[in-house]
């Protein structure tokens, strides 16, 4: 019991790290910014992308790491049993409570959820982290790519995902017919209409998007960058100096580039908030011991509002409903937290829902 117990943190703490901070810690000497409301990145090309609130909040989910989805009044999630051994779970929704607990596959820790034609796909980081698939009753579990992979998504009834050399893949849905698309260091990697943004590990670990049709390869920024997001065609991200983490926007259609000034300890995150539209979750670099939000539109002026709780929430879009995973300072997973469109919030873990 202990060591499932052990393995169970390892597995919460090194999602939750790799989600906060990168993939790696390369060291790139950062160059100096200045002039921070007027830089216009001259060799960008005038980008144009159909990233509607939907999109967003999908990209999103994928950068923090997928652990919960909803369809059909269905919630599969990253869960535990009764023992507190991790599980694939099912929960049916009765007015936006979960209720009916149900495991689906015993042994995993399940990341990068998705759901194509009555199936669900995930990596289960509980190990080898395999790309996985299982019918939505529990049946018929496969291991489908039997390699470490990240960042997985589908899209059009294929795969996309990082091997485990770090390459950018894609494949049938059943595994087969790997293909790799970008042959460097990828991370941070997200497939949209043809565009592949990524990380760059060949290149500092500074953010790319690249066109797949003819192979055009735009380099968006020229310091260790992650966390990236779309947003209203602006692409958001964290920026590592040598001071600290700042949070980074850049135009993809004008080319003008941000730095913004609040200071942070690792990745900033942005939320689609009911009440105050997208709002960046961070941890400030000052005396703060949890995280804290600030609506985007206030980042350089604004008050920074602490949560209310110890600990991480890390956002994943499920459908039109917000579920946060709930880590204590610790790093260990404590709950999921349900919100749904009213900002209503319901807690549960291991087959309980509570009100809160």
């Amino acid at each position: 019991m202990l060591k499932t117990f052990e393995a169970i943190l390892l597995a919460c703490m090194s999602l939750l790290l790799f989600s906060l901070c990168g993939c790696s810690d390369s060291g790139v000497q950062q160059e100096e910014l200045s002039d921070r409301e007027t830089t216009v990145i001259e060799s960008m090309e005038k980008i144009q992308v159909n990233f509607d609130t939907a999109r967003s909040r999908h990209m999103a989910s994928v950068m923090g790491g997928n652990r919960a989805l909803v369809s059909d009044g269905r919630l599969w999630c990253f869960d535990y049993d009764e023992d507190y051994s991790p599980v694939l779970a099912c929960y049916v929704l009765t007015d936006g409570v979960p209720g009916n607990f149900t495991v689906l596959a015993e042994d995993c820790v399940p990341a990068c959820i998705a759901l194509e034609d009555g199936r669900l796909y995930y990596i289960n980081q509980n190990g080898s982290s395999s790309v996985e698939s299982i019918r939505t009753d529990g049946s018929d579990r496969q291991v489908l790519v039997d390699e470490p992979c990240s960042f997985l998504q589908l899209e059009g009834g294929k795969m996309y995902f990082c091997d485990a050399a770090g390459r950018f893949c894609t494949a049938a849905a059943d595994g087969s017919g790997k293909t790799v698309l970008i042959d460097d260091i990828c991370c941070y990697t997200y497939y949209f209409d043809g565009w592949v943004l990524y990380q760059s590990g060949n290149d500092g670990e500074s953010l790319h998007l690249l066109r797949l049709d003819d192979g055009k390869d735009l380099k968006l920024s020229s310091t260790v960058s992650y966390a990236p997001l779309i947003i209203d065609n602006t692409l958001y991200y964290t920026q590592k100096t040598g001071e600290g983490s700042r949070i980074c926007s850049l135009a993809l259609e004008e080319g003008a580039f941000r730095v913004y000034s609040p200071l942070l300890r690792g990745a900033a995150e942005f939320v689609d908030d009911a009440g105050q539209g997208w709002t960046v979750r961070a941890m400030p670099a000052d005396e703060r011991l949890g995280q804290s939000s600030i609506p985007l539109a206030e980042l350089d002026g604004g008050s920074w509002h602490q949560g209310g709780y110890s600990g991480y929430r890390l956002c994943d879009w499920a459908g039109e409903q917000r579920v946060d995973a709930f880590y204590e300072n610790g790093g260990r997973l404590r709950s999921f937290v349900f919100v749904d469109e009213n900002g209503n919030e319901t807690e549960y873990i291991a087959g309980e829902a509570r009100q809160k």
